[in-house]
């Protein structure tokens, strides 16, 4: 079993967090968002238990061995902010689940940081309009 931290959080994949809770077998521990973005402190539920949005990847939990970084609704800048969050992962030895549309010098970077056995490219379901689910199935 996973145990997954969720990256980035924003308001549109809440929902998307708590259909998805009982679809997989692994388990969602921690969601993070940027700072700024106003999600820090937000309660999301996710199968039967209640977890507190973090703005700081130090004060995930400490059972997460796996991130899943999902597309966002935002754009967000790889080097400023998905680079630091895959160095930890690198750091930690954690999977990482990508879901995000990669550039290709991106996804070469990823792939210098992440092994290749820890590291996951998620494809997008086909035709999914923006606004429906946001988070892609292995």
């Amino acid at each position: 079993m996973k145990h997954f931290l969720i990256f980035p959080y924003d308001r549109y994949i809440r929902r998307s967090l708590e259909l998805a809770s009982d679809r997989l077998n692994d388990s969602i521990e921690d969601v993070l968002s940027l700072s700024g973005w106003g999600w820090t402190g937000d309660e999301v539920f996710v199968k039967d238990t209640i977890i507190c949005v973090k703005d700081d990847i130090c004060k995930v939990s400490e059972k997460c061995d796996s991130i899943w970084i999902t597309e966002s609704y935002y754009a967000i800048d790889f080097e400023k902010f998905i680079l630091p969050i895959l160095q930890f992962a690198q750091k930690k030895q954690w999977n990482v689940y990508y879901g995000r549309k990669t550039l290709s010098e991106e996804k070469r970077i990823i792939m210098n940081y992440i092994e290749a056995e820890k590291l996951f490219f998620i494809e997008p379901i086909k035709e999914v309009k923006s606004d429906e689910i946001r988070l892609y199935w292995c």
